[in-house]
């Protein structure tokens, strides 16, 4: 067994610690066991190659993991996870599944609020491929902004763009979670 399938495994068990303890009304415990199951989750999923032949357990695990965050009432994270793995493609069913916790997630923090849309004129200025995140510095007002991108697009985003000035076309999520959607150089 890898590392990687032990800490899945690892967090499975505590996640069904956290089912018997919310089952006999212990809601602060069963919260703890959620909590550690999804920070083992979520190392396990970031960990796991991002591999052409084999993309569904990266999908799943990023899935699950955003399914414990939810349960740990950690719905900022939880967003953050569904719509990193939306933005690498996944296969229908995990796409209607990350669906369902988003909503699930908007219900329980943002009541009434949407989805939006930002147009970003700056510099990109940091990555961090491990998170697979970036960051631009906005041009007109000096604030940071950090996006979330599709680790297939990372590299190829990083070198391209790196402290270049950049135009970004980002989807924005009711808690602030902004995911890249294109990005081009500007003069």
């Amino acid at each position: 067994m890898n590392t990687i399938e032990a800490m899945h495994q690892a967090a499975s068990e505590l996640s069904v610690l956290a089912d018997v303890a919310l089952a006999k009304g212990h809601k602060d415990t069963s919260k703890t066991f959620f909590q550690k199951a999804f920070e083992l989750e979520r190392i396990a999923a970031v960990q796991t190659p991002l591999d052409e032949t084999d993309t569904l357990s990266r999908f799943i695990l990023l899935r699950s993991a955003a399914a414990l965050a939810y349960k740990a009432q950690d719905y900022l994270e939880a967003e953050k996870l569904t719509a990193l793995c939306l933005s690498e493609n996944p296969p229908a069913f995990i796409k209607k599944e990350l669906d369902e916790i988003a909503e699930l997630v908007r219900k329980a923090q943002s009541p009434g609020k949407t989805n939006g849309h930002l147009q970003i004129r700056g510099i990109l200025t940091q990555a961090n491929a491990d998170d697979s995140k970036i960051t631009i510095k906005d041009d007109e007002n000096q604030k940071i902004y950090s996006l979330f991108v599709p680790a297939k697009m990372m590299n190829r985003v990083v070198k391209a763009f790196w402290k270049v000035r950049v135009t970004v076309e980002a989807a924005t999520s009711p808690a602030g979670v902004i995911v890249l959607k294109h990005i081009n150089k500007t003069a």
